[in-house]
């Protein structure tokens, strides 16, 4: 490509990162986060140090690199803005790599970063998910050059399978599609520079494995499903259907409901027929079957075996898909079925579009989680001195980041600003929380506060109810608040 072209093509790439970048930040200022991204950072800020932090998160299963980064941060500010604005610099970026490198026409690099996952889930919600994008976009960029550089490559996938497990399965099907395209040995990399790519990626393997491996005391181990379960099958399928199709019904909450949540036989069908239809398009190209192949296939039985079916865990096959094409279509001898593959990609990306702008406009409109509402409240009308004791400790942790002050956890007996799947944790009932308000507020002077999580019914008597905060797209971090009052002991 000549001077010109290169010219044209950076200044494409830079005016659709730019148009990406102010739309995402004016939903990351919209967006309010839930406990899922508030929590980590509430940990990263409130552990005692490294060692304590580290201990903690063992308990969720996740990789490091994002949590490290997250710490660091905390240790320079305690507001959530900074990790907001990580979240944003790491998805920019990633839209960038895919719109300067990546070999598909500009109306489809145009459209990808308006999808749901780039815009929304890996995007202005703050996970680890928008990173392992970010690494997954870089490791295709690098691959024409990966038999020079193996290195460089094998380094993006190490860092990649330290995001999360999904990151692991991607980096295996990168892997696959680099073992397929050098396996004779005129295109193999020089054997030295091979060997120390393998080490370098095996040590990333080894490293994610040691840290995803779920401490002991975490309540959330569920056992392997090593049965068949058809319903299961089924409903995994579907999950499926509903990452790389999702046509979204209008005035329904985009997180909840998909056209075909009422028909999942059809719908499993559907995705076995894209799923078996997509390889049967790439088959050309042997290298970028071997990545849809071995990213796919463990990914759905991860998700199989550990009922882990939300649109956030099973994105990778978006991510696959894109990256099966990128490097089929980067192959000078890729021109057989370019068409169709191009095809299949628009239209996927026409539907994530579709999907994207509308989970935009819903978040836009109305609040992610009513934790702020809520926390905001209890800092103005309830003082210092009296107890506030929360429902369900996952769901009222993001009430503690708004609040300024730790809560009472029934779930622990104590009080807290995070929460982590420890055992001896048990789920405390709506009469465990007011069961603990009067306890407290006898020996506080005579009154407290409790804060229910989600669609309850009504409180017990003797309690009065100040607030209601019910207006929430995540239905469990609606609240209610509640004041209790006891006699205080003589």
């Amino acid at each position: 490509m000549s001077a010109a072209p290169r010219r044209d093509e950076a200044r494409f790439a830079l005016g659709v990162t730019a148009a990406y970048g102010v739309l995402l930040a004016l939903l990351a200022m919209r967006h309010e986060p839930w406990t899922d991204e508030l929590n980590l950072w509430l940990i990263a800020r409130d552990a005692p140090d490294w060692t304590a932090f580290q201990q903690i998160v063992d308990h969720g299963g996740h990789g490091r690199l994002w949590h490290t980064l997250q710490w660091l941060l905390a240790r320079v500010t305690e507001s959530f803005a900074a990790a907001q604005a990580l979240q944003w610099a790491i998805a920019t970026a990633a839209v960038w790599i895919q719109a300067r490198f990546a070999p598909f026409p500009r109306h489809a690099r145009a459209l990808l970063p308006l999808g749901l996952f780039p815009l929304l889930e890996y995007g202005v919600i703050v996970r680890p998910y928008g990173l392992g994008m970010a690494l997954w976009f870089a490791a295709c960029a690098a691959w024409p050059t990966a038999r020079r550089r193996p290195l460089r490559s094998a380094a993006l996938l190490a860092l990649l399978c330290n995001t999360t497990v999904y990151g692991v399965f991607a980096a295996v099907g990168m892997a696959a599609a680099a073992a397929v395209t050098w396996r004779r040995p005129g295109a193999r990399p020089a054997p030295v520079r091979l060997r120390a790519a393998l080490a370098l990626l095996l040590l990333g393997v080894a490293v994610a494995g040691v840290h995803m491996k779920p401490s002991p005391t975490a309540t959330w181990r569920a056992d392997w499903r090593t049965r068949w379960d058809a319903a299961q099958a089924r409903d995994t399928l579907h999950a499926a259907t509903r990452v790389l199709a999702p046509a979204l019904p209008a005035r329904v909450k985009f997180r909840e409901r998909h056209r075909l949540d009422q028909e999942r036989g059809a719908s499993a069908g559907l995705a076995l027929a894209g799923l078996g239809g997509t390889a049967l398009l790439l088959t050309p190209q042997p290298p970028a079957l071997a990545l849809w192949i071995a990213a796919s296939v463990p990914t759905l039985g991860f998700s199989y075996t550990k009922d882990l079916l939300g649109g956030r865990h099973l994105g990778v096959l978006f991510l696959a898909l894109v990256g099966a094409i990128w490097i089929a279509d980067v192959d000078p001898r890729g021109a057989r079925r370019r068409r169709l593959r191009v095809g299949l990609l628009t239209a996927a990306l026409v539907l994530h579009a579709a999907a994207g702008l509308q989970a935009f406009a819903t978040d836009w409109a109305q609040p992610f989680s009513a934790s702020r509402d809520a926390g905001r409240w209890l800092r103005e009308h309830v003082p210092p001195d009296v107890p506030i004791v929360g429902h369900a400790h996952v769901f009222v942790t993001p009430v503690t980041y708004y609040l300024g002050r730790p809560i009472w956890y029934p779930d622990w007996e104590q009080p807290g600003t995070f929460h982590y799947h420890r055992a001896g944790a048990r789920e405390a009932t709506a009469d465990d929380a007011f069961a603990a308000a009067r306890r407290l507020a006898a020996e506080a002077g005579g009154e407290a506060i409790v804060v229910l999580t989600g669609w309850r019914a009504n409180a017990p008597r003797g309690a009065e109810e100040l607030a209601r905060f019910r207006n929430a797209i995540v239905r469990r971090e609606t609240y209610s608040v509640y004041r209790v009052r006891t006699p205080a002991p003589r």
